[in-house]
């Protein structure tokens, strides 16, 4: 299940569109429903992700309607806080990458079951210790050996 996504008639009246659903998987009639209330316009609420993408691709969108609400939250509302997760995300990755957690195995070997069984990094990509040690740092650990 998807967003919730709540979609608005620019002419405040009913409205009803067929639109061709994505990956040849047939057409849709969407009924723009009177609202009432001080929401008065028509509009067409939807979770289902096909429906979504082919109205969102449309070529009435913005002219014959438009999104108004994503998950209860205006558009605009919805997309801060996306860009606010976003940059949080990417803080944190950066943060992850200068300032790693020190991680201690007796051998290499150790090192990589730990990194395949627990971080789920292809053995196919730990070929070497260099190769072991860059995949670890990119989850934000720095790793040291016993063994060496």
């Amino acid at each position: 299940m998807g967003l919730n996504k709540r979609y608005v008639a620019n002419n405040l009246q009913n409205l009803q569109l067929i639109i061709s659903l994505p990956e040849d998987n047939g057409q849709a009639t969407i009924t723009f429903n009177a609202g009432y209330g001080l929401r008065s316009e028509a509009y067409f609420i939807t979770d289902n992700e096909d429906i979504q993408q082919a109205l969102e691709k449309d070529q009435r969108l913005n002219k014959s309607y438009r999104l108004e609400e994503i998950n209860n939250m205006s558009v605009v509302e919805h997309e801060a806080i996306l860009s606010i997760e976003n940059a949080t995300r990417i803080a944190e990755e950066k943060d992850k990458k200068e300032n790693p957690t020190p991680k201690e195995f007796q051998t290499i070997s150790e090192a990589k079951k730990w990194l395949h069984h627990e971080l789920k990094v292809p053995i196919a990509k730990l070929g070497n210790k260099a190769a072991v040690v860059e995949k670890a740092l990119e989850f934000g650990f720095e790793l040291s050996f016993l063994n060496d």
